[in-house]
């Protein structure tokens, strides 16, 4: 059984690496670097939380926990849906959403979104699916984030894309 695993990592630019690993019964896998693939360089968050391919739509998904944002790309390389991570390449700059802010003061309320997935098929004519769902981390304590990100804390979030 081999799956190919894909990692958000930040080194001295922002990329991609993409690995293949081999999963054996009762065995902890043996992985190998296939390639690293570069982020568009409209991708420049302070942190990098999350990564999600939908595969049927190769669309991309990567958020941050310190900007409470959402970067939304699209790969090209790949027939049928299959990723193939020698062939894959960025096909645009993307486009980058704010999750929701808090009522009156604009604070972020999404401040530890730790997990993202699509959860939706692209809709008719659509290239793109629009739903994702998050999930979020426990709040840093000891005052080290604003009272606001408590609301969301410890949470599964669904999204619909404008």
């Amino acid at each position: 059984y081999v799956s190919v695993l894909v990692y958000v990592s930040v080194l001295v630019y922002v990329s991609m690496l993409v690995c293949e690993c081999t999963w054996r019964p009762s065995s902890r896998g043996i992985s190998r670097q296939v390639r690293v693939l570069n982020l568009p360089s409209s991708v420049r968050f302070v942190d990098y939380s999350a990564i999600a391919l939908h595969h049927s739509t190769q669309s991309v998904a990567v958020t941050s926990q310190e900007n409470s944002q959402l970067w939304v790309g699209s790969l090209a390389g790949g027939s049928d849906g299959a990723f193939e991570p020698l062939a894959a390449e960025f096909t645009s700059e993307g486009k980058t959403y704010d999750f929701p802010r808090s009522d009156g003061s604009c604070e972020a309320s999404y401040c530890n979104i730790e997990g993202i997935h699509w959860v939706s098929e692209a809709g008719k004519g659509g290239k793109m699916p629009g739903t994702l769902v998050a999930v979020s981390d426990k709040m840093k304590s000891k005052g080290r984030q604003p009272a606001a990100c408590h609301d969301k804390d410890q949470s599964v979030h669904l999204f619909a894309l404008p």
